[in-house]
């Protein structure tokens, strides 16, 4: 008998995305234990831009790699379009762009290092806690 895990929607921020694609550990773990539970990754068109940005202007060599974990990902990506929702609950105003992609993703979890949305846990119903934490909760 399989056990079936129960699919969810999940935003990761940019600073996990760039920890995982350069230095490993365990923000890498979350993007192989999201593909092993088959979970939904809820990006924004504005979330990979500024991934993309980001990695071109510090770390250019991990340019190819961002595209090919977007292609491993392809069937699990939910995209959302923002600008329907108004969010100014954060201390940094560009992450109110990363809770938007949230909220509209209908996300019930956001994976990130950034403490300005950590502080915020819980928001909406969304739990935004760290990789670690994240690893934890689902024992993988």
């Amino acid at each position: 008998m399989t056990l079936s895990i129960p699919q969810a929607n999940v935003v990761v921020d940019s600073n996990v995305w760039i920890s995982a694609l350069v230095f490993g550990g365990e923000p890498r773990r979350v993007f192989e234990a999201l593909l092993q539970r088959g979970d939904y990754l809820v990006v924004s068109a504005e979330l990979l831009s500024e991934i993309r940005r980001i990695i071109n202007r510090k770390f250019p060599d991990v340019s190819d790699d961002f595209e090919a974990l977007l292609v491993v990902f392809q069937y699990l990506i939910v995209t959302v379009t923002l600008g329907s929702l108004t969010i100014t609950v954060c201390r940094d105003p560009d992450d109110n762009k990363i809770l938007e992609t949230a909220v509209l993703g209908r996300a019930t979890m956001l994976i990130s290092g950034d403490n300005d949305l950590l502080v915020l846990h819980p928001y909406d119903s969304i739990q935004i806690v760290r990789p670690g934490a994240w690893l934890k909760q689902v024992s993988l």
